[in-house]
């Protein structure tokens, strides 16, 4: 179970381009303090999980450092949709439409968690907060369609050579074989993010092993041939 962690030493709003600051970009009377004085930090391990809504009450998270799965609920399981990392936000959209989600911290991962009836209180005394937080919600909106836009046209192949490529810029770890995957995901998870089968998954694999793009040793991965594979999910 994890613990608030209350650091006074580290005072990550000095270094964080999350959401506090995203907020208040431009905005005259908004003193980004006045989030700090709102939110709790919170450490997750790697592997560890955490279910909104359940181990905590109602309210959502920014990300300080590290990366994690969102996952959402469909029917009685959870499925991964997204690697979430520095400066996003997770669990705002949840108040709103009853859709349960919970996260797995993919490495050591600090999260700012903001209560909801201390920032709706926020949100409804201070105006100008009020809309540089609509300003946010807008652009998320408009970078998820051009996401789906761009998703609708595209191959099974080109989607895997996507999530790979963007693995790789997140957790590439540079080898004497390649770009290392630093990072240990189930196929399960890759082919959620893909939006395919575990099935079609491993043929696509397959492919690219045989093309030598890629090389998996265990359950890690290995992008022999970045530019071949970026060539493949742009294509």
């Amino acid at each position: 179970m994890t613990k608030f962690i209350f650091d006074f030493k580290r005072n990550h709003c000095d270094y964080c381009y999350g959401f506090c600051n995203i907020i208040t970009r431009g905005a005259n009377q908004i003193d980004v303090s006045v989030f700090e004085k709102m939110r709790n930090v919170r450490v997750l391990a790697a592997n560890e999980s955490l279910l909104p809504g359940v181990d905590l009450p109602g309210g959502f998270f920014s990300i300080i450092e590290g990366h994690l799965l969102l996952q959402l609920q469909f029917g009685d399981c959870y499925k991964t949709v997204k690697i979430c990392g520095p400066g996003e936000v997770i669990g705002m959209g949840h108040w709103f439409i009853n859709n349960s989600y919970q996260f797995c911290a993919l490495e050591s991962t600090t999260l700012c968690y903001f209560e909801k009836g201390v920032f709706t209180e926020l949100m409804r005394s201070n105006p100008e907060a009020s809309v540089q937080f609509l300003q946010y919600f807008a652009e998320q909106l408009h970078h998820r369609e051009l996401r789906v836009a761009a998703l609708q046209n595209i191959s099974v192949k080109n989607r895997v050579c996507s999530v790979l490529f963007s693995l790789s810029k997140k957790f590439g770890v540079n080898s004497k074989d390649g770009l290392v995957i630093g990072i240990s995901v189930s196929r399960k998870v890759i082919s959620e993010l893909c939006g395919t089968s575990v099935e079609s998954l491993s043929r696509v694999i397959s492919e690219l092993q045989e093309d030598f793009i890629i090389e998996r040793l265990g359950r890690k991965i290995i992008i022999l041939d970045v530019s071949k594979l970026l060539r493949l999910a742009t294509s």
